[in-house]
Order: C-alpha cells, then sequence, then structure tokens
C-alpha cells in the first residue's frame, strides 16, 4: 500500500484527548505523514484547509465535529469549486451526524485516521446555499432554533440526544413560518414549522432522510406543515416510516435546487452554522467533492 500525506485540521478544543495523540502516532507508524494544524479562532479550520491546497499533501482531514467539517469544507470551496484534494474527517463532536451516517469508525480515532489514509475517494455531492456550502444537511424553522439554542454543556453532556430533548421543548411553541418555495417543478406557498434538506441521512441525531444519497445530484427535502394536536400520530408515522413508505402528512420529495422566500427572518442551520434570512437559495453541485467514505446505503451505483 502506497503512503499518504495528511494534513489534520484539528479543533482546538480537541488537541489534548489522548486518543488523538495516539491515533497520529499510530497512522505515523504505519508509514503515512500526518502534518497537524491546530484550530486556535473561528476562521482557522477553513484558512487551513484553503491552504492545504496549494500543499504537496494527498488528503485533508477534518479533526472535530460536524462544525469543523463544514468549515473546512467552505475553507475548500471557497477557493475553489472544483478542488482536486480528498476530504475526509476525524470524528471527535457531539453528534457526529456525518460520519455517523456514512459509516467513518466512531468509537475509535485510531480506527478513523487510519480510515483516512486507506480508504478509497468517492466523489459526492455539495450544497451551496446563497454564498456558504454545507455536506450534510440544512434544517430550517424549529430544526435550526434546537440547533442554536443547544448549549455546548448540553451538547457534552448527552451527545447527539442534546438535539432531540431541546426539540421536543421547542416543539411545544412552534413557530410557523409563511413561505414562498419554488423549485424545478412548481411554486408553492405554505405554512412551514421545519424543513430539512438532507444531503446525508442524519441530522441532529436523527435519521431525517432514508432515502438520500450523496453522489446522486439530488437534495431530499422533508418540510413539516403547520400542525395541531390530532395530528401529531399521522407525523409520528410519517416520521418513523421514511423508509419504507410515502408520508401522507409531511412532504418528502428530491430536488436538485429550490429557492424559499418567507415573509420574515427564517432560523437557518446549514451543518450546524448560524443564519437569519428571508430570501434563501440552494443549489447541488454533483460529485465536485472527493470525499474518503466507506462503501454503503449514501452511495449510488451509478
Amino acid at each position: 500500500m502506497e503512503s499518504r500525506k495528511l494534513r489534520l485540521i484539528l479543533n482546538g478544543k480537541k488537541s489534548g484527548l489522548p486518543q488523538v495523540r495516539q491515533a497520529v502516532s499510530a497512522v505515523r507508524k504505519d508509514g503515512h505523514e500526518v502534518d497537524v494544524r491546530v484550530t486556535w479562532e473561528a476562521g482557522d479550520a477553513g484558512r487551513f484547509a484553503a491552504e492545504a491546497l496549494d500543499d504537496d499533501i494527498d488528503v485533508v482531514v477534518a479533526g472535530g465535529g460536524d462544525g469543523t467539517v463544514n468549515e473546512v469544507v467552505n475553507g475548500v470551496f471557497r477557493r475553489t469549486e472544483k478542488p482536486e484534494k480528498s476530504v475526509a474527517v476525524l470524528p471527535l463532536g457531539s453528534a457526529n451526524d456525518f460520519a455517523r451516517g456514512c459509516g467513518i469508525p466512531m468509537q475509535n480515532a485510531t480506527a478513523a485516521l487510519r480510515f483516512a489514509a486507506t480508504a478509497a475517494a468517492h466523489p459526492i455531492d455539495i450544497g451551496r446555499v446563497n454564498d456558504s456550502y454545507f455536506i450534510n444537511a440544512l434544517v430550517a424553522g424549529f430544526g435550526a432554533e434546537v440547533t442554536f439554542h443547544t448549549s455546548a454543556r448540553m451538547k457534552k453532556a448527552i451527545h447527539g440526544a442534546a438535539y432531540g430533548i431541546t426539540g421536543f421543548l421547542t416543539a411545544l411553541k412552534q413557530s410557523v413560518y409563511h413561505s414562498r418555495v419554488r423549485t424545478p417543478t412548481e411554486e408553492r406557498k405554505g405554512q412551514m414549522i421545519f424543513s430539512a434538506l438532507a444531503n446525508g441521512h442524519q441530522a441532529g441525531g436523527l435519521n431525517i432522510a432514508p432515502r438520500a444519497k450523496l453522489d446522486d445530484g439530488l437534495f431530499d427535502l422533508m418540510s413539516v406543515p403547520k400542525f395541531d394536536l390530532h395530528h401529531l400520530p399521522t407525523l409520528v408515522r410519517d416520521l418513523t416510516h421514511l423508509k419504507q413508505q410515502d408520508p401522507t402528512f409531511i412532504r418528502y420529495e428530491q430536488l436538485p435546487w429550490l429557492e424559499v422566500e418567507s415573509d420574515r427572518n427564517i432560523p437557518i442551520s446549514p451543518d450546524g452554522e448560524v443564519l437569519n434570512t428571508r430570501f434563501v437559495r440552494i443549489d447541488v453541485l454533483k460529485r465536485r467533492l472527493k470525499f474518503l467514505l466507506p462503501d454503503g446505503p449514501l452511495l449510488g451505483k451509478n
């Protein structure tokens, strides 16, 4: 096996973890080069990622949670929308939605970094939202409010379950957003509480898009309209059977792009980041990023 040159962009909050040091040491002993850059402040991960595109390396590794992966991807794509370098993830966050949904080793840092040093790269889709990018999912409405309001302390204490607890409490005081949605096939108006536009399967620890593929040139849009309590059983049934059957209350569709305009600012969270806007345009950049992933249901056959 040929050795690889890895640039590990490590979230500074995770730099002291013994398992990370052990992983770097083990992969170096395997014969691979691992060059580490540790973030200190916001923007560092994106800057390090952009700089890596000019260096003699094979793989840029995002060491952290979904936010670190997002910042690395944005650093790459703000430099060029046709990158040649491959990207991988060393999952060290609270939810690790993207890595978990893809089947990347979660509890063993050495296994995850070895995977980055040996696995095959697959071309996958990337989302562009206005002038930013995301790799996993964009949530809007109360789902984004959950992301904004879940405290760092709660995330650390109970990991992905924190989003579920905060989401339940937030749902009790629903915010309704009157919006106009335009897609390749129609323009519609409605009252929306929650929407999720997914490239991967998971967001907030929940499987919101079981039919999604990372390389099909489509997003999976799941949206929940305003509902009363008597709709709750149908809503729950829809959410738990998305993979087996078409929903009856919520809307589930696959799209290459969409535009949303609201009567007021909608909270939007692409991969955990924070946006508030009345208008958003979201596009798929088909198979634009080479990402190191295991074979699995998120990768298509074509």
